[in-house]
Protein backbone atom coordinates (compact mmCIF):
# COMPACT_ATOMS: atom_id res chain seq x y z
CA UNK A 1 0.00 0.00 0.00
CA UNK A 2 1.26 3.72 -0.43
CA UNK A 3 2.30 3.57 2.85
CA UNK A 4 1.63 3.59 6.95
CA UNK A 5 2.68 5.94 9.40
CA UNK A 6 6.32 5.50 9.77
CA UNK A 7 7.10 3.02 7.17
CA UNK A 8 9.59 2.87 4.63
CA UNK A 9 8.70 0.97 1.16
CA UNK A 10 11.34 -0.25 -0.99
CA UNK A 11 10.99 -1.29 -4.56
CA UNK A 12 12.91 -1.74 -7.67
CA UNK A 13 12.22 -0.91 -11.52
CA UNK A 14 13.19 -2.52 -14.51
CA UNK A 15 12.64 -0.27 -17.13
CA UNK A 16 14.97 1.18 -19.83
CA UNK A 17 16.79 4.84 -18.63
CA UNK A 18 14.71 7.50 -19.51
CA UNK A 19 15.99 11.29 -18.90
CA UNK A 20 13.11 13.71 -18.51
CA UNK A 21 13.30 17.46 -17.08
CA UNK A 22 10.96 18.92 -14.72
CA UNK A 23 9.85 22.52 -14.76
CA UNK A 24 12.80 23.87 -12.83
CA UNK A 25 10.43 25.83 -10.54
CA UNK A 26 9.71 23.27 -8.45
CA UNK A 27 12.76 22.37 -7.70
CA UNK A 28 14.27 23.27 -4.15
CA UNK A 29 17.85 24.59 -5.10
CA UNK A 30 19.97 22.12 -4.43
CA UNK A 31 21.67 18.82 -6.09
CA UNK A 32 23.38 15.94 -5.15
CA UNK A 33 26.50 15.02 -7.22
CA UNK A 34 28.73 12.16 -5.62
CA UNK A 35 26.24 9.24 -6.81
CA UNK A 36 27.97 10.05 -9.84
CA UNK A 37 24.77 11.11 -11.83
CA UNK A 38 23.63 14.71 -11.88
CA UNK A 39 20.30 14.41 -9.74
CA UNK A 40 18.24 17.52 -8.74
CA UNK A 41 15.79 16.15 -5.81
CA UNK A 42 13.45 18.97 -6.92
CA UNK A 43 12.87 16.99 -9.93
CA UNK A 44 11.96 13.95 -8.20
CA UNK A 45 9.47 15.35 -5.81
CA UNK A 46 7.17 17.01 -8.70
CA UNK A 47 7.26 13.58 -10.27
CA UNK A 48 5.80 12.44 -6.80
CA UNK A 49 3.35 15.24 -6.58
CA UNK A 50 1.97 14.36 -9.62
CA UNK A 51 0.69 11.66 -8.32
CA UNK A 52 -3.08 11.50 -7.27
CA UNK A 53 -2.47 10.06 -3.74
CA UNK A 54 0.36 11.62 -2.74
CA UNK A 55 -0.34 14.97 -0.84
CA UNK A 56 3.54 16.50 -0.26
CA UNK A 57 6.65 14.85 -0.92
CA UNK A 58 10.46 15.51 0.25
CA UNK A 59 13.56 13.63 -1.55
CA UNK A 60 16.87 13.06 0.50
CA UNK A 61 20.22 11.69 0.33
CA UNK A 62 20.57 9.51 2.62
CA UNK A 63 24.12 8.51 3.60
CA UNK A 64 23.54 5.66 6.50
CA UNK A 65 23.97 2.93 5.65
CA UNK A 66 24.71 3.52 2.34
CA UNK A 67 24.78 6.24 -0.39
CA UNK A 68 21.15 6.50 -1.67
CA UNK A 69 18.50 8.55 -2.35
CA UNK A 70 15.03 8.56 -0.01
CA UNK A 71 11.56 10.20 -1.16
CA UNK A 72 9.10 10.99 2.35
CA UNK A 73 6.10 11.25 1.53
CA UNK A 74 2.31 12.81 2.92
CA UNK A 75 -0.18 10.78 1.31
CA UNK A 76 -3.76 12.11 0.97
CA UNK A 77 -6.61 10.90 2.51
CA UNK A 78 -8.79 7.90 0.46
CA UNK A 79 -8.07 4.72 0.04
CA UNK A 80 -4.97 3.17 -0.12
CA UNK A 81 -3.02 2.85 -2.63
CA UNK A 82 -0.38 0.21 -4.22
CA UNK A 83 2.77 0.98 -4.22
CA UNK A 84 3.62 -0.78 -7.46
CA UNK A 85 0.95 1.83 -9.16
CA UNK A 86 3.63 4.23 -7.72
CA UNK A 87 6.66 2.92 -8.61
CA UNK A 88 5.57 2.47 -12.38
CA UNK A 89 3.99 5.87 -12.10
CA UNK A 90 7.90 6.99 -11.60
CA UNK A 91 9.11 4.63 -13.56
CA UNK A 92 6.95 6.50 -16.73
CA UNK A 93 8.71 10.42 -16.48
CA UNK A 94 12.10 9.15 -14.49
CA UNK A 95 15.29 7.67 -15.43
CA UNK A 96 16.76 4.28 -12.96
CA UNK A 97 19.26 6.13 -11.49
CA UNK A 98 16.97 9.14 -9.89
CA UNK A 99 14.13 6.60 -8.72
CA UNK A 100 14.64 6.62 -4.55
CA UNK A 101 15.61 3.44 -2.83
CA UNK A 102 13.70 4.19 0.20
CA UNK A 103 10.00 5.66 0.96
CA UNK A 104 9.19 6.73 4.22
CA UNK A 105 5.36 7.80 4.91
CA UNK A 106 4.33 10.13 7.62
CA UNK A 107 1.45 11.98 8.85
CA UNK A 108 2.86 15.51 8.54
CA UNK A 109 7.05 16.83 7.75
CA UNK A 110 9.09 17.92 10.76
CA UNK A 111 9.20 22.13 10.28
CA UNK A 112 11.62 24.51 11.28
CA UNK A 113 9.99 27.64 13.09
CA UNK A 114 9.56 29.26 9.89
CA UNK A 115 7.35 26.93 8.95
CA UNK A 116 9.69 25.38 5.91
CA UNK A 117 10.87 22.09 5.85
CA UNK A 118 13.35 20.88 8.32
CA UNK A 119 15.55 18.34 5.93
CA UNK A 120 17.54 18.03 9.37
CA UNK A 121 15.54 16.17 11.24
CA UNK A 122 13.31 14.63 8.49
CA UNK A 123 16.86 12.84 7.34
CA UNK A 124 17.74 11.76 10.71
CA UNK A 125 14.52 10.30 11.12
CA UNK A 126 14.63 8.31 7.34
CA UNK A 127 17.84 7.13 8.65
CA UNK A 128 17.09 5.47 11.82
CA UNK A 129 14.10 3.68 10.04
CA UNK A 130 16.04 2.60 7.25
CA UNK A 131 18.70 1.19 9.64
CA UNK A 132 15.33 -0.14 11.74
CA UNK A 133 14.27 -2.11 8.33
CA UNK A 134 10.88 -1.68 8.62
CA UNK A 135 9.92 -2.70 5.16
CA UNK A 136 6.38 -3.25 3.83
CA UNK A 137 5.40 -6.94 2.34
CA UNK A 138 4.93 -5.43 -0.79
CA UNK A 139 8.84 -4.82 -1.11
CA UNK A 140 9.80 -8.10 0.06
CA UNK A 141 13.27 -9.24 0.01
CA UNK A 142 14.18 -11.87 -2.83
CA UNK A 143 17.03 -14.22 -1.71
CA UNK A 144 19.50 -15.50 -4.46
CA UNK A 145 18.20 -18.35 -5.73
CA UNK A 146 21.29 -19.79 -7.80
CA UNK A 147 25.18 -19.68 -7.67
CA UNK A 148 25.25 -16.63 -10.23
CA UNK A 149 22.82 -14.66 -7.99
CA UNK A 150 24.55 -15.24 -4.99
CA UNK A 151 27.74 -14.35 -6.24
CA UNK A 152 26.84 -11.25 -7.99
CA UNK A 153 24.54 -10.78 -4.14
CA UNK A 154 28.02 -10.81 -2.86
CA UNK A 155 29.63 -8.99 -5.14
CA UNK A 156 26.81 -6.09 -4.60
CA UNK A 157 26.72 -6.00 -1.42
CA UNK A 158 30.62 -5.27 -1.15
CA UNK A 159 30.48 -2.78 -4.04
CA UNK A 160 27.79 -0.78 -2.35
CA UNK A 161 28.14 -1.63 1.15
CA UNK A 162 24.65 -2.60 1.46
CA UNK A 163 23.89 -5.22 4.27
CA UNK A 164 20.95 -7.08 2.20
CA UNK A 165 20.77 -6.64 -1.69
CA UNK A 166 18.18 -8.47 -2.99
CA UNK A 167 17.82 -10.42 -6.51
CA UNK A 168 15.15 -7.45 -7.99
CA UNK A 169 16.18 -4.66 -5.65
CA UNK A 170 17.89 -1.64 -7.74
CA UNK A 171 21.61 -1.18 -8.53
CA UNK A 172 21.33 2.90 -8.45
CA UNK A 173 18.60 2.81 -6.45
CA UNK A 174 20.87 1.63 -3.85
CA UNK A 175 23.43 3.63 -4.04
CA UNK A 176 24.92 2.78 -7.65
CA UNK A 177 26.40 5.05 -10.12
CA UNK A 178 28.35 4.85 -13.78
CA UNK A 179 31.62 3.93 -12.08
CA UNK A 180 30.55 1.32 -9.45
CA UNK A 181 28.93 -0.04 -12.69
CA UNK A 182 32.17 -0.38 -14.26
CA UNK A 183 33.53 -2.07 -11.87
CA UNK A 184 30.42 -4.18 -11.15
CA UNK A 185 30.75 -5.37 -14.70
CA UNK A 186 34.81 -6.07 -15.07
CA UNK A 187 34.36 -8.05 -11.85
CA UNK A 188 31.76 -10.16 -13.11
CA UNK A 189 32.90 -10.88 -16.26
CA UNK A 190 36.54 -11.29 -15.21
CA UNK A 191 34.77 -14.17 -12.63
CA UNK A 192 32.97 -15.65 -15.28
CA UNK A 193 35.32 -14.85 -18.32
CA UNK A 194 32.10 -13.24 -20.50
CA UNK A 195 31.47 -10.32 -22.22
CA UNK A 196 28.49 -8.01 -21.49
CA UNK A 197 27.46 -4.97 -22.65
CA UNK A 198 27.67 -2.16 -19.75
CA UNK A 199 23.86 -0.94 -20.94
CA UNK A 200 22.57 -3.84 -19.84
CA UNK A 201 22.61 -3.08 -16.53
CA UNK A 202 20.82 0.02 -17.16
CA UNK A 203 18.25 -1.17 -18.74
CA UNK A 204 17.61 -3.62 -16.22
CA UNK A 205 19.59 -2.72 -13.40
CA UNK A 206 18.78 -5.69 -10.67
CA UNK A 207 20.33 -9.32 -10.05
CA UNK A 208 17.58 -11.45 -11.33
CA UNK A 209 18.12 -9.74 -14.95
CA UNK A 210 21.77 -9.57 -14.76
CA UNK A 211 22.17 -13.06 -13.29
CA UNK A 212 20.37 -14.21 -17.08
CA UNK A 213 22.36 -12.39 -19.20
CA UNK A 214 25.00 -14.24 -17.66
CA UNK A 215 23.86 -17.43 -18.48
CA UNK A 216 23.08 -16.40 -21.84
CA UNK A 217 26.80 -15.48 -22.74
CA UNK A 218 27.81 -18.31 -21.00
CA UNK A 219 25.62 -20.93 -23.22
CA UNK A 220 26.81 -19.11 -26.13
CA UNK A 221 30.38 -19.05 -25.17
CA UNK A 222 29.90 -23.03 -24.96
CA UNK A 223 27.87 -23.05 -28.25
CA UNK A 224 30.89 -21.02 -29.97
CA UNK A 225 33.69 -22.97 -28.44
CA UNK A 226 31.80 -26.29 -29.09
CA UNK A 227 31.86 -25.26 -32.92
CA UNK A 228 35.13 -24.47 -32.42
CA UNK A 229 36.28 -28.07 -31.63
CA UNK A 230 33.61 -29.07 -34.47
CA UNK A 231 35.72 -27.24 -37.35
CA UNK A 232 39.72 -27.77 -36.17
CA UNK A 233 38.56 -31.38 -35.68
CA UNK A 234 37.32 -31.29 -39.45
CA UNK A 235 40.79 -29.66 -40.13
CA UNK A 236 42.61 -32.22 -38.80
CA UNK A 237 40.74 -34.89 -40.61
CA UNK A 238 40.88 -32.74 -44.01
CA UNK A 239 44.95 -32.61 -43.40
CA UNK A 240 45.27 -36.40 -42.45
CA UNK A 241 43.67 -37.56 -45.62
CA UNK A 242 45.81 -34.78 -47.94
Amino acid sequence: MLGREGHIDTFCIDNPMRAIKWPMQHAPGFEIDDLGMRIEPGEIEYALKQHPAVADAAVLHITRPSSRLAACIVAREGPEQNLAALSAFLARSLPQYMIPADYLFLDAFPLLETGKLDRAALTVLCEQRIEQGVISPQAAYTPPRNEIESYLVCLWQELLGAKQVGIYDNFFALGGHSLLAIRMMSRMQEQYHIEIPLRNLFETPNIASVAAAVVEALVVQEEDEDLDRLIAGLEDESGAGG
